[in-house]
C-alpha cells in the first residue's frame, strides 16, 4: 500500500512538472481571457478613434479629427490643417462603413517610472463611390513623454494600393532605409 501511494506522489508530480500548474488550475484559460480583455481595449481604442475620423469626414469638422492627435504629432507635421483638409478631400463620398482588414497590434513598454502603449490598427473605410484602407499609430499611453499620447499618424490610400503603404519601393511606410516616421495625415502623392 505504501509503495502505492509512493507512486501516486511521483507520477502527480511528474504530470504537474510537465503540464506546469497553470493547467491543472485552469490558468491557461484565464491568461486567454487576460489576452483577450487588452486584446479587446485595443481595438476599443481604435473603434473610437475611427469613429471620430469618420465623424470628422463626413461632418467636414477637421477640429474633431485635429483633436486626436498627439501635441507631438501636431508639431511635427508640415502643416496639419491641411493634411486634414486633404483627408476629407481625398475621401470621396460618406462614409457609410468601416471594418478591421486585420486586428490592431500593439507594443508597450513598462517601467517602475512609466507605461509606453503603441496600437497600430488597420482598417478598409467604404464611402458610396470608393474603398480605402487607413493605418493608424496610435500611442494609446506614453507617461514617459505626454507630448507624444495620442494618435502619431494616419496614412490613408485607396483599398487597391493597400500593399503600397508596405512596399520600400513606394517610400510609404518604409524606404531603402528602414521605417520613415510620420507624423499627422499622409497620403501618398500617387492620387495628385
Amino acid at each position: 500500500m505504501l509503495r502505492l501511494i509512493k507512486c501516486s506522489i511521483i507520477f502527480f508530480m511528474s504530470l504537474t512538472m510537465i503540464m506546469g500548474c497553470g493547467s491543472i488550475i485552469g490558468e491557461s484559460e484565464a491568461t486567454s481571457d487576460m489576452d483577450k480583455l487588452f486584446e479587446d481595449s485595443d481595438e476599443e481604442i481604435s473603434n473610437e478613434i475611427m469613429d471620430k475620423i469618420i465623424y470628422g469626414i463626413n461632418n467636414d469638422d477637421l477640429d474633431v479629427i485635429k483633436n486626436i492627435f498627439s501635441e507631438n504629432a501636431v508639431s511635427n507635421s508640415a502643416n496639419i490643417d491641411n493634411d486634414i483638409q486633404r483627408l476629407c478631400d481625398f475621401i470621396d463620398g460618406t462614409v457609410i462603413s468601416y471594418e478591421e482588414s486585420d486586428p490592431p497590434s500593439s507594443f508597450e513598454e513598462l517601467d517602475n517610472n512609466y507605461e509606453i502603449k503603441l496600437i497600430k490598427s488597420y482598417y478598409y473605410i467604404e464611402t458610396d463611390s470608393e474603398k480605402y484602407f487607413v493605418l493608424i499609430e496610435n500611442y494609446s499611453k506614453n507617461t514617459k513623454q505626454t507630448e507624444k499620447q495620442g494618435v502619431k499618424c494616419v496614412i490613408a490610400v485607396k483599398a487597391d494600393d493597400r500593399l503600397k503603404v508596405f512596399d520600400r519601393s513606394e517610400k510609404i511606410l518604409f524606404d531603402e532605409s528602414g521605417r520613415i516616421e510620420r507624423y499627422g495625415i499622409f497620403i501618398p502623392d500617387i492620387y495628385e
